[in-house]
């Protein structure tokens, strides 16, 4: 695994949970953060992440499970790296 590939997925991802969030783009976004928990995302905004990561990464995701075990932007950036 690339420290930079994994930077660019991270990259790709928090950008859009902000765009999501309408949070500032400078604004840091901790990587470690739950996303449902802390609410940057809801079960529309888990839809369109899939559905983006897959375009995107040319990936296939296992719906059922996915966001129990890939909670935030890091394990999310594993998942995919694994994936591809």
């Amino acid at each position: 695994m690339s420290n930079l590939e994994k930077d660019k997925i991270i990259n790709e991802l928090k950008k859009f949970v902000k765009s999501k969030n309408k949070i500032n783009v400078s604004t840091e976004l901790d990587i470690f953060t739950n996303l449902f928990e802390e609410g940057y995302l809801d079960s529309f905004g888990l839809v369109q992440l899939i559905l983006i990561v897959e375009k995107k990464f040319k990936i296939n995701i296992s719906k059922a499970n996915f966001f129990k075990q890939q909670n935030n932007i890091n394990s999310i950036s594993d998942y995919i790296l694994k994936k591809k």
